[in-house]
């Protein structure tokens, strides 16, 4: 998922907020505060899981969510541990670029991330997209509808994939 991509650069985040000199730490502690954000990608489609739940109720959705948070956030401190563990204060943003381009095991776990974000990607489209149009109606009526928004969103997500090569960076947007 989604998860595993941004908990890459989480790794970095904190290991450069944790060994930074003072004055540049509180800098570096925001990053590091920015990339936790990304992590809970899906809490704006809460009310969609909500709905869609076969007996929806408050106590049974907070279970569900309570639970989905505590192991994303396992999971988040464990790659973070690891990746600091193994690599320490010059772990790579994205971790796997720590490991050898000629280790097949990296090799499959890159694929499988590859996989994990194009499933995951439609998770934070539809909402970008539908907030967008949303706001379109009042600024940009020509982008008001679901095929010209999503037309300029594959557009400039196609842009900034030609010109980014450090997934940090869009993880920190």
């Amino acid at each position: 998922s989604t998860t595993s991509v941004s908990a890459t650069a989480l790794v970095n985040a904190a290991a450069n907020a944790i060994t930074a000199p003072l004055e540049s730490n509180i800098y570096r502690w925001f990053v590091f505060t920015s990339l936790l954000s990304y992590c809970y990608v899906t809490h704006y489609n809460a009310p969609k899981y909500y709905t869609e739940m076969e007996s929806p109720t408050s106590a049974r959705m907070y279970s569900m969510t309570l639970l989905a948070y505590l192991g994303a956030a396992v999971f988040y401190i464990a790659s973070m541990w690891l990746g600091i563990r193994a690599f320490g204060a010059s772990c790579k943003p994205y971790l796997l670029n720590n490991l050898s381009a000629q280790d097949p095991l990296a090799l499959l776990a890159r694929v499988a991330i590859a996989l994990s974000v194009l499933a995951t990607t439609p998770l934070m489209f539809m909402n970008v997209r539908n907030t967008l149009i949303g706001q379109a109606h009042v600024h940009m009526p020509v982008l008001a509808a679901v095929k010209p928004m999503t037309a300029a969103l594959v557009l400039l997500m196609g842009v900034l994939a030609t010109q980014v090569t450090d997934i940090s960076v869009i993880g920190s947007i």
